[in-house]
């Protein structure tokens, strides 16, 4: 989305808009996560998630399958949605 910024919050890859957290990247040894995933952004993904591993407010995926771009975008739309944005 236009107006991100790159940042590290919490030791880990963050894109923030005007200052705050709209969403956490991070690699572990057998996926990558991406988050917060509110009850929110879960509903409105809805089939979207099915072909992956949440757990709480993490979305997993694999490693060397990226997820798809417009799974990305709704999640940072929702996001900043609920940030007043």
């Amino acid at each position: 989305a236009k107006g991100l910024e790159e940042s590290i919050s919490y030791n880990i890859p963050a894109y923030k808009f005007n200052g705050k957290a709209v969403v956490f990247i991070a690699g572990f040894k057998n996926h990558c996560s991406l988050y917060p995933l509110t009850a929110e952004i879960k509903k409105a993904l809805g089939e979207n998630l099915k072909n992956f591993t949440v757990k709480g407010s993490t979305l997993q995926y694999p490693i060397g399958k990226p997820l798809p771009a417009e799974i990305i975008k709704k999640i940072i739309d929702e996001r900043l949605k609920i940030l007043d944005f």
